[in-house]
């Protein structure tokens, strides 16, 4: 369902969501334990929120990845 909304957003070139869809698949990924997945749509998410500028909900991304092992 999220991959749908994805294209919806990119389809009608709207950042709105974009950020918090890739952030949900990411949590997805990491409830099924697949790691590399989860931390790439993690990292999507967070340059996502940091283009638009939403640097409040960027913060708690950036920490989720760190939990993974990353930067």
């Amino acid at each position: 369902m999220c991959e749908k909304a994805i294209a919806l957003c990119i389809r009608h070139e709207s950042l709105y969501l974009l950020a918090e869809l890739h952030y949900q698949i990411g949590e997805h990924y990491k409830t099924l334990r697949e790691k590399e997945k989860a931390k790439t749509y993690m990292e999507k998410s967070l340059a996502l929120f940091e283009l638009i500028g939403q640097h409040e909900l960027a913060e708690p991304v950036r920490h989720e990845i760190k939990n993974f092992g990353g930067s």
